[in-house]
């Protein structure tokens, strides 16, 4: 196996571990009752479980309400965004309903604009999901670092031949940016970190809405003489995107960590 060929599975992997972790949340009460999508990150925090996501994601529902989406069996079906665009329709047989999930009642912080949803720990005795051990004293990486990110974007969801919603997964992977001081909207570089949604250069019209709560990740090198595995770290959380500068603005580590320490 050439080095390349190394680096591709290796990607692989790291992108099978991701999704492990990684949630899709249904949201919507009343009217747009199960209508929204947005992505939640699975975490034990001091032997507690939980789904971290952004407050908007769950801000208007009915915690009642709440659905939540696993990743499917086996591994991940891959396909290129091109493929997803231009489907006619979904074949139903081969799609993994939302489910009604035990929770508590959500730990909310808007002013951070980061929620934690208490769940049963059966999911994962389930095999629908892995909780992420989140450990004391974690850092949001330097800039350049590279990042990984999976979420649910809307503009990528298809109608099934029954006219019913589906998503898919989208997969980014990224570098932490440098800090920018012509955002249009309020950028606290003590809370918040930049990464580039690459996407775009290929399909200047892709929207990330629907990643918003998405864990984002750094692979974290394995040296020998150890056996490689894919070995992540939590390097924080997205809430949110800069249509111009393309970049998805995400709550650095360190405030991740504070939250749950004064919320629980």
């Amino acid at each position: 196996m050439d080095k390349y060929q190394q680096e591709e599975h290796g990607h692989d992997a790291v992108e099978e571990q991701v999704a492990w972790h990684t949630v899709g949340i249904v949201s919507g009460s009343g009217d747009p009752k199960w209508l929204g999508i947005g992505t939640g990150c699975a975490i034990r925090w001091h032997d507690q479980d939980f789904i971290l996501t952004a407050d908007h994601v769950i801000r208007d529902t009915d915690p009642r309400d709440l659905r939540f989406f696993f990743r499917a069996p086996g591994a991940l079906n891959r396909k290129e965004r091109s493929e997803l665009l231009e489907l006619k329709g979904v074949a139903t047989k081969s799609l993994v309903p939302f489910r009604e999930t035990q929770i508590g009642e959500p730990i909310r912080f808007p002013e951070l604009d980061i929620a934690a949803i208490p769940v049963n720990r059966q999911i994962e005795h389930e095999r629908l999901v892995q909780f992420f051990r989140l450990n004391e004293g974690g850092q949001t990486p330097p800039e350049g670092s590279q990042l990984i990110i999976m979420g649910f974007p809307h503009d990528i969801s298809r109608l099934t031949t029954d006219d019913e919603r589906v998503a898919f997964t989208s997969i980014e992977w990224t570098d932490v940016h440098p800090n920018q001081t012509n955002l249009d909207r309020k950028f606290d570089p003590d809370r918040h970190f930049l990464s580039r949604y690459y996407v775009t250069e290929e399909h200047p019209d892709a929207e990330p809405h629907g990643f918003s709560g998405a864990g984002v990740w750094t692979p974290v090198r394995v040296p020998p003489p150890a056996v490689w595995y894919p070995k992540l770290a939590l390097a924080g959380l997205t809430i949110g995107y800069y249509r111009t500068s393309t970049v998805l603005q995400s709550i650095r580590r360190e405030i991740i960590e504070d939250f749950l320490i004064d919320s629980l």
